[in-house]
């Protein structure tokens, strides 16, 4: 599991979502500056993000409507309820 996800439902769910992976650089009061991956700089409020995040940090920003966290927990709940059912068919 990655994220508290199983990983074919994440695996899934990240091929339908569009994301940018980026690295925090630094932050400025209450907004963490992220670095991405094309190298362009981003500001992200910081109260947004986890107690623990620091400089350094690899994260991963996603770009989802409120369709898309229905088809997520829809899949996430198919995922599940198979992986339960595969499992205690084998016990």
């Amino acid at each position: 599991m990655t994220d508290g996800r199983p990983e074919t439902a994440q695996s899934e769910i990240e091929a339908k979502q569009q994301f940018q992976k980026g690295v925090v650089d630094r932050k400025q009061g209450d907004t963490l500056i992220i670095e991405l991956e094309n190298g362009t700089e981003m500001q992200w409020p910081a109260h947004l993000s986890p107690d623990d995040i620091k400089e350094g940090d690899s994260v991963r920003l996603i770009l989802a409507t409120s369709k898309d966290d229905e088809a997520e927990r829809q899949q996430i709940a198919k995922t599940l309820l198979n992986e339960i059912l595969s499992s205690h068919t084998k016990s």
